[in-house]
């Protein structure tokens, strides 16, 4: 039986396999240039092959990847914020429309967001979390501290950022919009 030439280099590969490793690796080294052309040539001919290969890769590997993809977010902020705001520029509509589509989606942390906004603005201090928000209103079986309603609640600084209050939790009320409109910016702690 006659072994063919791919068979010859497999059985020479398994038997030799660190050799062959450093040879190609001192290759590799030293043709860099020629590396990445091939790749990329080779990308670019296989293009289905690195998709599926790659969406496989994501799904078997979640942790390993979101660890790579935040070390590689924290190495690049700059070069990342830079691309960020061409992008936006270039695509301004786009932009605008999947920023309009995460805020309906996301609503509740878009309006956590634009309070952080506007503490910061007062220059007030600390800050609180959703989380710890989402704790106060179920402390005070989500109604209003007010009037006792069940009823859309809103945040209300005990003692208004406008008048020295900080931004902590501690600091902070679950009003109805009725009752925080009337409340206005006065400093009255319901109980």
């Amino acid at each position: 039986m006659t072994l063919t030439r791919k068979q010859v280099l497999r059985r020479y590969y398994l038997k030799n396999k660190e050799k062959v490793l450093q040879r190609t690796r001192a290759w590799q080294a030293k043709n860099k240039n020629k590396v990445r052309i091939t790749q990329k040539k080779w990308r670019k001919d296989n293009i289905e092959k690195v998709r599926v290969y790659s969406i496989s890769y994501y799904r078997n590997n979640p942790k390993k990847r979101k660890t790579q993809w935040k070390k590689y977010r924290d190495t690049h902020k700059e070069k990342r914020a830079e691309y960020q705001k061409k992008w936006q520029v270039k695509n301004r509509k786009k932009a605008n429309r999947l920023h309009k589509n995460w805020v309906i989606k996301n609503k509740e942390k878009a309006k956590h967001i634009d309070r952080k906004q506007y503490a910061r603005r007062k220059q007030a201090q600390g800050l609180f979390t959703l989380q710890e928000w989402n704790e106060l209103k179920k402390k005070f079986n989500y109604k209003c501290v007010r009037c006792s309603k069940r009823k859309k609640l809103t945040v209300d600084h005990i003692i208004p950022l406008s008048k020295g209050g900080t931004n902590y939790i501690f600091n902070i009320q679950p009003l109805c919009k009725n009752c925080n409109s009337s409340k206005n910016n006065s400093i009255k702690q319901q109980n």
